[in-house]
């Protein structure tokens, strides 16, 4: 995955004149970091989702990029989910070793040794940075993933959603024979000549998350927004949205580690039978 971190201010900056013109107003979430609460006609955009075509701003959403020879071994370990073939992605969880949920993020395969995790749900901070933990221990004085690399790359790429039922012909209008990925999986595709990271949000049908490179994001901004159908929505409206669709989402919330039984993490998606990841043991004796 190429390219180049920005500051996190600095791509926050990038539509934030666009925003402003569509009334938006802000929250400060972080140092450097103010996101779209709402915008003027806040009441129209959870509807979007459900008759239109909702598009988001999701800059600060905190992705980490895990890559070299031992990355699928890595990610087995630390991400109690699907064990993922190239192109697939699932909400997975991150398990401390006492079983404890630290975060459920959405996990993508991009290559042979190559994954990409994104945290929705604001959990970051103690999800992935234990996965970088668990990247750098050694046991019996070797490092079992040696070669490993873990960068923060939530500025490298600037994240967009765009999801409801009028998404399909709006992105496809972009893809001139390229196929869309379907729920679950990922993609690169070109938009107009702008290639972008395109993931299929699991189990939910016309949503999809684009990764695009900072220097055409305000260009597919306002293509996007030429559509009718289009309308922009606030980060309220997204968790409200994601609230609706994803019971995990609804129990994912909050600071700090959870206690949740492996029968209710299988029962919400997010862990898979079997003990050879992290946590396994934990959720044993949790019950």
């Amino acid at each position: 995955m190429s390219g180049h971190n920005l500051s996190l201010s600095e791509l926050a900056g990038i539509l934030h004149a666009e925003h402003e013109l569509l009334g938006a107003s802000f929250e400060q979430v972080g140092e450097g970091l103010e996101i779209v609460a709402a915008y003027t006609a806040a009441e129209s955009e959870v509807d979007a989702f459900i008759s239109g075509a909702a598009l988001a701003d999701l800059t600060g959403l905190s992705s980490l990029l895990i890559s070299g020879e031992p990355s699928e071994s890595l990610a087995n370990l630390a991400f109690a989910g699907r064990v993922l073939s190239v192109g697939e992605g699932a909400h997975e969880a991150v398990l401390s070793g006492d079983g404890s949920l630290l975060a459920a993020p959405l996990l993508a395969r991009t290559g042979d040794h190559e994954y990409v995790a994104w945290d929705l749900t604001g959990r970051a901070e103690t999800g992935l940075s234990w996965v970088r933990f668990l990247a750098g221990i050694e046991q019996d004085g070797r490092a079992p993933f040696a070669g490993i690399e873990t960068p923060d790359i939530s500025t490298r790429l600037l994240p967009l959603l765009l999801a409801g039922p009028a998404a399909d012909p709006v992105l496809l209008d972009y893809l001139h024979g390229q196929s869309l990925p379907a729920p679950g999986q990922v993609a690169s595709l070109t938009l107009d000549r702008i290639p972008c990271l395109v993931v299929g949000l699991p189990d939910l049908p016309h949503a999809w998350l684009l990764l695009v490179p900072p220097q055409s994001a305000r260009i597919l901004w306002r293509s996007f927004l030429s559509f009718p159908v289009v309308t922009p929505v606030g980060r309220r409206a997204v968790d409200a949205w994601l609230s609706r669709e994803y019971d995990w989402y609804r129990v994912v919330q909050g600071a700090g580690r959870m206690a949740l039984s492996r029968d209710r993490l299988r029962e919400l998606g997010l862990v898979r039978a079997g003990d050879s990841f992290v946590g396994a043991r934990g959720l044993d004796a949790l019950g």
